[in-house]
């Protein structure tokens, strides 16, 4: 009864509160065409509310001068914690958005903030204000109004209030009071159903539904329905979310538990495709809240969207699972987001750290099919740090199994052969190559075909422009080349597939609406068949790029955007950032480019040395190889692969090393001596000239070890017995004295 009577009083003192307000201005009427006051304010109080008038009535100008003569009064900290109590913080924010108070407004909106972070969430104040929660209506009234202008940064201390035994207030006080804090509370009485204490949790979970927290309920689901709630919790949860949902609990029984667990499972997937809609800061960052185990209470962390999404996933992934025990998909999802945010953690350059404690040592034991589901779901929703990932971990410990696919699908590691992202393909290509497959499979020349790309890259990110007109072609690839891209212009579709067909580090294609020979329906048709551009970025663009065609072909393939044309550069940079960033992780930088095509060539001549070579068709990588000879620090790996491919074309490229005086000596050596083996495996297939020029550098090199080498290529030629008397007469015996 006599918290009944709280109730009523509380309400009557909001009232009073809202006609005290009212009566301020009431009393502060215009009294002259020229809008000023009858009486000057004298106070902070008044000036304030005189600036609200002026606003109100639409007089900024006046507005302006009543807020200058506010901070005329130099108000304190405390004055100005005191009007952010009495009149709550939206006043400040009003003001600072008014053109015409600027930059007045916007430094006091300032001076409130500081005033309110360095006092505000004083635990001493606000424990004084929650001590007044049990004293007279007045003072009931007074501490509710001041805790609910504090917003969320209260809420830590009642939540250590409801774990204080030894609290005068009582908890339905408590209870009562975050009801009236308004929704800016939710986010903190959700991070409270994490903490330990049940009686914390039962007070944030009747909050959550007093207060109709639709974004609660799939917070509230877990407590609800999990077999190991205490029972009066599961009450508790239930009763909320039939609350939230406007039904009675009875009809909560008809929510199955695989309904349930099918929105946590969506919600979850929402964060583990990063197409959550976060609310940012100016700075981009999100507000997280969770139990902080140091404070014993509810803490927020300011994280950039892709970690709080990485938390928040992974929070509900967990429950769903804990829902379904049996369920594999699930115990997948939770597995792809514990990899996903260990390769976020650590670097996507850096792959996941091992050893005890770890995630890399809970995949493991998890077994071989845990982590390929884990993959499984980082590939349906495109998550390339769980798929790096994962991809990772079996190509340690994964099985060749994982290679066999049946007719009608590929395996998942086939699979990701061909992702949307470079860096998962790559990852797929080192991981079966680790496995070390000991004979042919469904998607061996897919990897070929990744090892070729990645050798091929130019270490920058490159897009191609394809457009008729030249004049329009170069001012795209002039907004283009501001964005950081090496641009490659095309005048055909067919030129655009060919040349992207061929090349690692094609970023984006941006397509003339009008491009012809394959217009641009077949051009994109073409684009998204082969493996190899499949998952290319394409935008289209022209006068007209919003068209009916572009948005079929948009409903149609995966990562097409359209843009109207432009002729601004900063508009054109908008636009195309919008749409790479959504679609694409971090740019790979120039070293991590360079690492790439040093493993690829690594696994190239891995794959000469382990005669695999009836697997994998080097043949195809050949020119690939052949370019790459001339970078030193890929010369001798991509000599010994060349060593393997049996072509006239390979032949000769050792040669030309072998032969060239002004090569380092070294990398002489290495091709004189894969060149022979090249021979005698594949026979001569030099011309006479060349094999000329092969005695000519064995007689003239200086190098002792280039002479050597070369020398084993000349004796590979297979002289005619007339030659070989003429060389041996020319060695004559060594005599019997002398040096």
């Amino acid at each position: 009864m006599r918290h009944n009577l709280v109730i009523v009083i509380l309400m009557m003192g909001f009232l009073s509160l809202g006609l005290d307000s009212e009566d301020r201005i009431a009393h502060a009427q215009p009294a002259d065409a020229a809008g000023g006051l009858v009486a000057e304010p004298k106070t902070v109080d008044e000036a304030l509310d005189a600036v609200v008038l002026m606003l109100d009535i639409a007089r900024p100008n006046l507005a302006r001068q009543y807020l200058e003569k506010m901070l005329s009064f130099n108000p304190s900290d405390d004055d100005l914690l005191k009007l952010r109590d009495d009149r709550g913080p939206a006043i400040f924010l009003r003001m600072a958005n008014v053109r015409q108070l600027q930059p007045v407004s916007v430094d006091l909106l300032n001076r409130v903030n500081a005033a309110f972070r360095k006092r505000g969430s004083d635990p001493v104040r606000i424990d004084g204000l929650i001590r007044d929660l049990d004293g007279t209506p007045e003072e009931q009234v007074a501490a509710i109004i001041a805790i609910r202008s504090g917003g969320a940064v209260a809420v830590p201390r009642i939540l250590q209030q409801v774990q204080n035994p030894s609290s005068p207030v009582p908890k339905s006080q408590l209870l009562l009071t975050l009801t009236k804090m308004g929704p800016e509370i939710i986010p903190p009485l959700i991070g409270g159903l994490d903490s330990p204490d049940r009686e914390v949790k039962t007070i944030c979970i009747e909050a959550l539904g007093w207060m109709r927290a639709r974004e609660a309920v799939p917070f509230l689901y877990f407590p609800a329905f999990s077999s190991q709630s205490p029972d009066g919790l599961k009450m508790s949860a239930r009763t909320s979310l039939a609350r939230i949902k406007n039904i009675k609990v009875s009809s909560l029984g008809r929510i199955s538990q695989y309904g349930v667990i099918g929105e946590l499972e969506s919600e979850a997937l929402s964060h583990f495709k990063k197409s959550h809609n976060w609310t940012v800061d100016p700075q981009g960052k999100v507000e997280v809240w969770g139990w902080d185990p140091n404070q014993d209470t509810v803490s927020m962390a300011k994280l950039e969207p892709q970690l709080a999404s990485l938390y928040i996933g992974t929070q509900l992934a967990r429950q769903a699972m804990g829902l379904a025990p049996s369920n594999q998909r699930l115990q997948g999802l939770y597995l792809a987001f514990l990899i996903s945010g260990e390769i976020i953690r650590n670097g996507w350059d850096k792959g996941m750290p091992t050893g005890n404690e770890t995630v890399y040592n809970v995949a493991i034991t998890s077994g071989e099919q845990s982590v390929e589901t884990a993959l499984v779901a980082a590939l349906e929703h495109r998550n390339s740090e769980a798929a790096l990932g994962a991809l990772q971990i079996l190509g340690d410990v994964g099985s060749r199994s994982l290679l066999d696919s049946p007719p009608e699908k590929k395996s998942p590691l086939i699979q990701a052969l061909d992702a949307h992202d470079p860096r998962v393909q790559f990852a797929a290509a080192n991981a079966i190559l680790k496995i070390d497959p000991h004979s042919p499979f469904r998607g061996s020349a897919r990897v070929m075909e990744v090892l070729t790309q990645a050798l091929s890259d130019n270490l920058s990110p490159r897009a191609i422009v394809c457009d008729a007109n030249l004049q329009r072609a170069t001012q795209m690839s002039g907004f283009l080349a501001e964005s950081g891209y090496d641009v490659s212009v095309q005048s055909t579709g067919r030129g655009t597939f060919l040349y992207a067909a061929e090349r690692a580090d094609v970023e984006l294609i941006l397509l003339n609406i009008n491009c012809v020979r394959w217009p641009l329906s077949q051009t994109i048709a073409n684009l998204r068949a082969d493996s190899r551009t499949a998952n290319l970025p394409i935008m289209v663009y022209g006068p007209d790029a919003e068209n009916t065609i572009v948005n079929r072909l948009m409903r149609h393939y995966r990562d097409i955007g359209s843009m109207l044309e432009s002729r601004d550069s900063d508009s054109f940079s908008s636009q195309l950032r919008s749409f790479v960033d959504d679609i694409k992780g971090p740019r790979l930088t120039i070293e991590q480019r360079r690492a790439r095509s040093a493993a690829a060539i690594y696994w190239l001549a891995e794959i000469a040395n382990g005669q695999r070579t009836r697997i994998f068709d080097l043949a195809t990588a050949e020119k690939a190889l052949s370019n790459a000879v001339n970078d030193s620090t890929l010369a001798n790996d991509g000599i010994v692969a060349l060593s393997s491919v049996p072509t006239r074309t390979a032949q000769q490229r050792l040669m030309d090393v072998s032969v060239n005086p002004n090569e380092d000596a070294g990398i002489r050596e290495t091709a004189a001596l894969n060149l022979s083996f090249h021979i005698q495996r594949y026979g001569l297939l030099l011309t006479e000239q060349e094999a000329n020029s092969v005695k000519d550098a064995q007689s003239a090199a200086k190098d002792t070890g280039v002479a050597t080498a070369l020398a084993t290529v000349v004796g590979t030629f297979k002289p005619d017995t007339r030659k070989v008397n003429e060389r041996l007469q020319e060695y004559r015996q060594p005599p019997l004295f002398g040096p």
